[in-house]
C-alpha cells in the first residue's frame, strides 16, 4: 500500500480508540458531498463505521476531523466562484 495511505489508516485507527465525535466528508456514489457528525466505532479493510448510519467506503472519504484523505487536494474545497 502507499505510504500516504497507510498513514490515513493509522489516522483512522486512532480515532477509533479515540471513542471521540469527529466530522466526516464523504462522497456518495453519485457524487454528493455529504458531512456527517459522528463516532467512529470501527474499521476493516474497506469501511469505516460510525456510531450512526450505514458504513462509508474509505475509498469515498474527503476529510476525517482535520486530516484530508489521500488523493484529495488542499484546494478541493475552494470555489471557483
Amino acid at each position: 500500500m502507499d505510504k500516504e495511505i497507510l498513514l490515513f489508516r493509522e489516522v483512522l485507527t486512532n480515532l477509533v480508540e479515540s471513542k471521540k465525535y469527529v466530522v466526516i466528508d464523504y462522497k456518495t456514489e453519485i457524487g454528493e458531498l455529504l458531512h456527517k457528525t459522528a463516532i467512529i466505532t470501527r474499521i476493516d479493510k474497506d469501511n469505516i463505521y460510525p456510531n450512526i448510519g450505514d458504513g462509508i467506503a474509505i475509498s469515498l472519504l474527503v476529510r476525517v476531523d482535520d486530516e484530508l484523505a489521500p488523493g484529495v487536494g488542499d484546494n478541493y474545497f475552494m470555489c471557483d466562484c
